[in-house]
């Protein structure tokens, strides 16, 4: 696929590289695109790290995943109704391997579940702020074939676009202990934040755009 995208622009720079350890500067792009990719990496939080220093502040992350619903569990039947079963817990993490056979060809991903918390807290600490996210399901299947019927009931895929703020949340969180107030900046404004009271020894924060 590499050697592909050079043929195709020589004078693009293609690099074959760790997703954890990116061998570029901070702050380098403006756009990272991770297509069907983060759930078949082992150190998913490393690599959004990374993107989130790649990143300029107010750059976009745009992601596509197999949808973690999918991973967590399976269809029943082949049938276009089939309920679909998840044994054990959604919540915990699990390395998996799938084998998918079509046109005559087999192919075998070895992928890791993880709950939509562990991409979101990923997010997070990197600083990403999601701006849209889209479930979805198969379109209008081009057979009848049943497996694809079912996938058009709940979400297969799942997408969002996140932008990179100059503050992290985290950073936000543990600055609001210690002040009254602060300024968060998030694409290019300033967000302000007011401390309405504590519970517990937590701030609890109202966000004003």
């Amino acid at each position: 696929m590499v050697r592909a995208a050079v043929e195709a622009s020589p004078e693009l720079p293609a690099l074959v590289a760790d997703a954890a350890a990116l061998p570029v500067t901070d702050a380098c792009c403006d756009l990272v695109i991770a297509y069907m990719s983060l759930q078949d990496v082992d150190d998913m939080p490393s690599a959004v790290r990374e993107v989130g220093r790649a990143l300029e502040p107010g750059g976009h992350l745009c992601m596509a995943i197999v949808h973690p619903l999918n991973s967590a569990g399976r269809f029943a039947s082949l049938d276009p109704d089939a309920p679909f079963v998840i044994q054990g817990s959604y919540l915990d993490s699990h390395a998996f391997v799938d084998t998918v056979a079509r046109s005559g060809l087999e192919m075998t991903f070895s992928s890791v579940h993880r709950p939509l918390e562990a991409y979101f807290r990923a997010f997070e600490d990197a600083g990403l702020i999601v701006e849209a996210l889209r479930e979805v399901p198969v379109g209008k299947p081009s057979s009848d074939d049943p497996r694809h019927q079912r996938w058009r009931r709940l979400p297969l895929f799942l997408f969002v676009r996140a932008a990179k703020g100059s503050t992290t949340l985290t950073e936000a969180w543990s600055l609001s202990r210690n002040s009254r107030r602060l300024e968060l900046p998030i694409h290019g404004r300033e967000c302000g934040t007011r401390l309405d009271s504590r519970i517990d020894g937590m701030s609890i924060l109202r966000w004003r755009s």
